[in-house]
């Protein structure tokens, strides 16, 4: 997608992160900043943690989502494509993986898995990132926050790496997965 401005020649449309997090984007540190900057395809690989929950719910949950097994030092491939204003990102855990879209609505960046969408209010600070949910829908309809997934995604730098820690967990279910780690775009 690309804006026409007055002087007719055609200008890229900004990366989905930075139109949704407006000037807050160039606090990020550089590791971060730069790991959202997409334009058609890209690669990134690293390595991570991932623990699971306990509960049988929340295995059945984390199976059906894709999410990867509990394991240390686990290999981590990130497949991303912006296209359209959207990016499309297939995680790859090991031998398993999972993918998700996601989208600009107003101020939220929405994350769809499968018939799930999840809209994160983003906010950026000079030690990172933190995505916060504000809304879920299932299909069409939304659903009460309350009834939501509970956890705050958070994206930071650590020796010139981009580094993730992701939370999931459900209420009256309890944590689902839990990924943290590292990755480098290449």
């Amino acid at each position: 997608m690309s804006r026409v401005p007055a002087s007719g020649a055609l200008e890229p449309t900004p990366p989905l992160y930075q139109r949704v997090m407006g000037d807050d984007f160039a606090r990020l540190p550089p590791a971060v900043r730069d790991m959202h900057i997409l334009a058609g395809a890209a690669l990134a690989e690293g390595r991570a943690t991932v623990t699971r929950g306990a509960n049988p719910f929340a295995r059945i949950v984390a199976r059906l989502v894709g999410f990867p097994p509990a394991g240390q030092d686990v290999p981590v491939t990130v497949r991303f494509l912006a296209r359209d204003g959207r990016e499309t990102w297939v995680r790859q855990f090991g031998a398993s993986g999972f993918s998700s879209e996601l989208c600009q609505l107003g101020g939220l960046m929405v994350e769809r898995l499968g018939v799930l969408r999840f809209g994160f209010e983003l906010r950026g600070a000079p030690e990172g990132l933190s995505m916060h949910l504000r809304r879920w829908w299932f299909g069409p309809l939304p659903m009460p926050l309350a009834l939501g997934p509970k956890g705050v995604a958070r994206e930071t730098e650590r020796d010139g790496r981009f580094c993730f820690d992701v939370p999931l967990a459900l209420p009256l279910v309890g944590p689902v997965v839990t990924y943290r780690g590292w990755l480098v775009r290449v």
